[in-house]
């Protein structure tokens, strides 16, 4: 029960709140907290991705201290401990098998599409009224103000935030989903692709009528990956050309552009590139502070940079070695790279855990893809930690069952 109410709450539009003792405290952060309860209480087994997550709010911790003193450093590090730890925690606790786990994707995607038909409305007429309706109700505008405006239309339509503060976290929330959802479903007995498509569709239109080009293009790397690992073998010599061929595109775009690789990738994979580009701009205006400020980085202070030019810092990235510094930095990209690297150790003797596995590694490799472009704020962390702690049983099972073959065939 407290999983699926956790997951329902991340629907919970932000004007749904209330204050207490200094802090911001919304549905989620509240379930969160009694997530924390009943993990101290329930004595639950170690996890070493926890652990290193651990690692990762300590040091956050230190560098707030460092940076705005011990008070700001425990609210702010506390919350961040909730969101990500304890997160990842939930996903761990209440998905162990995977019954459990479809049945918790399952509910995300069912969720997606009781939010379409209002979804809908706003990215046709900008009529934004699930939130409309919560500011009535709760009497809190929380919505930026620059989402009413003429800079959030795009190819004559809005940019649809549904439930969410931003319409970036509406697309990139639902392909965190995507690829464990269709990994799930192709193991279906009866499976159809019109059902599939069906039952996906709340997920796939959050995707596109959020009209960003980071969404659509994580889902172009999702299915350009999934026929990459699944035809790996059959392909044979072709590898060696695809590679090669790759690589070779890259040169000739280093050599033949005026930009770069990056910046011409930026700019050319993008709805908007003026918004690309401002992206790059933000990396280069931020390396000076970052170095500056190697080990503890600069807190919540502005980082350098013209009058003109905004405070904010779309990358998780970048923001995270900004903010906390290197020490911090190092375990959370520790963290990521230990569980891609899990999900490349398949079962020798169960294909159904490998078509989940492929699902999981498709998930952190978006993570850490979009994460060069987009900061995963409000709502999407704890949904994006929350999925990856899901992942802790499969690792499990599959080391187990690797374990006990191997004893067998000796």
């Amino acid at each position: 029960m407290l999983c699926n109410l956790y997951i329902i709450s991340f629907f919970i539009p932000l004007e749904v709140f209330f204050n207490w003792g200094g802090l911001r405290l919304e549905p989620y952060r509240v379930l969160l907290i009694i997530g924390f309860i009943k993990y101290i209480a329930g004595k639950q087994k170690k996890d070493d991705g926890c652990t290193i997550l651990n690692y990762y709010i300590l040091f956050t911790f230190i560098s707030l201290i460092v940076n705005h003193g011990f008070e700001f450093a425990l609210k702010t590090s506390g919350i961040l401990y909730l969101e990500v730890c304890i997160s990842y925690l939930m996903g761990v606790m209440f998905i162990r098998d995977i019954e459990s786990l479809k049945k918790k994707i399952y509910l995300l995607a069912s969720l997606y599409i009781i939010i379409m038909l209002p979804s809908l409305i706003e990215f046709f007429t900008g009529n934004k009224i699930i939130h409309s309706f919560f500011e009535k109700i709760t009497g809190h505008k929380q919505l930026a103000e620059n989402l009413y405006s003429e800079s959030y239309i795009r190819l004559g339509f809005t940019r649809t935030t549904s439930v969410f503060s931003h319409p970036i976290l509406y697309s990139i929330s639902a392909t965190f989903i995507i690829p464990i959802f269709i990994s799930l479903y192709s193991l279906e007995a009866k499976k159809k692709t019109i059902h599939l498509f069906k039952k996906m569709s709340g997920l796939i239109v959050a995707v596109f009528i959020a009209l960003t080009s980071a969404g659509i293009s994580v889902i172009i790397i999702q299915i350009a990956l999934r026929w990459w690992y699944k035809n790996q073998y059959k392909i044979g010599n072709l590898r060696k050309i695809i590679i090669t061929s790759f690589y070779t595109l890259l040169v000739i775009i280093h050599f033949g552009s005026n930009r770069g690789v990056i910046k011409f990738i930026a700019t050319s994979i993008t709805l908007n590139p003026q918004t690309a580009y401002y992206r790059i701009l933000q990396w280069e205006y931020t390396l000076d502070d970052i170095a500056n400020n190697l080990f503890f980085g600069i807190g919540y202070n502005d980082f350098t940079h013209p009058e003109w030019f905004a405070s904010s810092v779309d990358s998780y990235w970048l923001l995270n070695m900004l903010q906390y510094g290197a020490l911090s930095t190092i375990f959370l990209s520790y963290f990521f790279i230990k569980l891609l690297k899990k999900t490349y150790f398949e079962s020798t003797v169960n294909d159904t855990n490998n078509v989940i596995l492929l699902g999981f590694r498709l998930l952190i490799i978006s993570i850490i893809f979009v994460g060069f472009t987009v900061d995963f704020f409000d709502k999407l962390q704890p949904l994006m930690y929350f999925l990856l702690g899901a992942s802790s049983w499969l690792f499990k099972e599959i080391n187990k069952e690797n374990y006990e073959n191997k004893n067998i065939v000796k």
